[in-house]
């Protein structure tokens, strides 16, 4: 075997995909998320709603925990936290490239899948946020 036949044997490196920071929405719910980078990787802070009436200090609160990037597996991995639930849902994160960003969380035997696209709309109206 020639050197150059070993070096295409060799495990694929996949590099860790750039933050997804900005705003996202997940139009099915009305909720504007704004993504920055958080530590090793990324945290999701609440951004708006279009809830008539999100619970009290909704707004800053932190929604995705801690996301960091998985070498063998290749999602970013972390935790969302619902504002309406005590314990944190373990979670996970892809994008596509392009505007699209899914969020996987789950408990047990329950999961659920946010659908976000990148926010481009008035933002007049968001959160006013603490950075």
């Amino acid at each position: 075997m020639t050197p150059a036949t070993l070096l295409l044997l060799l495990p694929v490196a996949f590099a860790q995909p750039p933050i997804p920071a900005g705003l996202w929405v997940n139009p099915a719910e009305g909720l504007i998320v704004r993504i920055a980078p958080c530590g090793a990787g990324f945290c999701g802070y609440a951004a708006g709603t279009k809830k008539q009436n999100p619970p009290a200090n909704f707004c800053g609160t932190k929604l995705f925990l801690d996301f960091i990037w998985n070498e063998k597996k290749h999602p970013w991995e972390g935790s969302l936290q619902p504002p309406e639930m005590k314990t944190p849902l373990n979670a996970t994160a892809t994008t596509d490239g392009k505007n699209n960003l899914t969020v996987r969380a789950s408990i047990a035997f329950l999961s659920k899948t946010l659908t976000l696209q990148s926010f481009t709309g008035d933002q007049a109206n968001l959160c006013a946020l603490e950075k």
